[in-house]
């Protein structure tokens, strides 16, 4: 992972200095900022790639500094730092642009993985942002002009063959209205993965992964997603893996949060071997 700027924002010297060693041990450069104020000043000064930053600081709500960054530097990753009781709060961040939440206490494994994820997740952002620079410039057009490049543009473009299809495919959806881009978020979460399931190379588990990441959507449980099953399965200890059918029986408990659960179900596969013992819990 190539060098990136961080910024950590929280008046706990243990979390600063913890996420600074972290980070710096990941070849990053690192600054801090003990509140509010002290990150404005930092944030007026190049674009930061990463951003950690408390919920709760002393002369700052950490919502606002998302809305800060995101206005400023649309293209920073932020994650937000939790304390046991207040994820309600980390949802909502996250429906306001936030990548990720980690909750507090956190082991150095959690923070190397988001970070990880976070910063690739940009990495492919900053790829599709170059390519339709390239191929076909911002505004509503961009269908249209999809429709109007050949394959061989966008094959030349660095689009494997499969992509550039896809690509198309999605393209012609938009155009003919059967997804509708301007409007998705008004939809159901039902209605969003049947619009998109439509284009080729779109399956149920990118829709859901679409849900959660992209529009925060709360009540979405990801049943074909291999770290929720084998979550599942080490946290009710059961012998075989769940079918998506058991993943779903399972979570029908946990509306209208499953999403949250889901995270959690993620953050078990992290957590060190032989932490779930004693009697098996009823899955039901």
């Amino acid at each position: 992972m190539p060098p990136s700027r961080v910024l950590v924002i929280d008046d706990e010297m243990s979390i600063t200095d913890a996420l600074r060693l972290i980070l710096m041990d990941l070849g990053h450069h690192v600054d801090s900022a003990k509140n509010g104020s002290e990150a404005k000043e930092f944030l007026k000064g190049s674009p930061y790639d990463l951003v950690f930053t408390d919920l709760r600081l002393p002369d700052a709500s950490g919502i606002d500094l998302l809305g800060l960054i995101k206005t400023n530097t649309p293209n920073t990753q932020v994650i937000v730092m939790t304390a046991h009781g207040s994820l309600d709060i980390a949802i909502d961040a996250i429906k306001d642009g936030a990548f990720y939440y980690i909750e507090k206490p956190f082991t150095p494994a959690q923070v190397t993985t988001l970070v990880g994820r976070a910063l690739e997740f940009e990495a492919i952002k900053r790829e599709n942002r170059s390519l339709k620079t390239a191929l076909i410039g911002d505004g509503d057009e961009a269908p249209a002009k999809i429709i109007a490049t050949s394959h061989d543009a966008l094959r030349a473009a660095g689009l494997s063959n499969q992509k550039a299809s896809y690509l198309r495919n999605l393209a012609e959806h938009a155009l003919n209205g059967s997804v509708p881009i301007e409007s998705l978020h008004e939809l159901t979460d039902d209605e969003i993965i049947a619009a998109l399931v439509q284009v080729k190379g779109i399956g149920r588990w990118s829709a859901q992964m679409f849900l959660m990441f992209r529009l925060g959507r709360p009540n979405v449980l990801p049943d074909l997603d291999l770290g929720v099953q084998k979550g599942i399965q080490t946290a009710y200890r059961m012998k075989k893996l769940p079918s998506p059918k058991k993943v779903l029986e399972v979570g029908a408990k946990w509306t209208p949060y499953r999403s949250m659960a889901s995270w959690y179900m993620w953050r078990v596969l992290e957590m060190p071997p032989g932490t779930f013992k004693g009697p098996r819990p009823r899955a039901k």
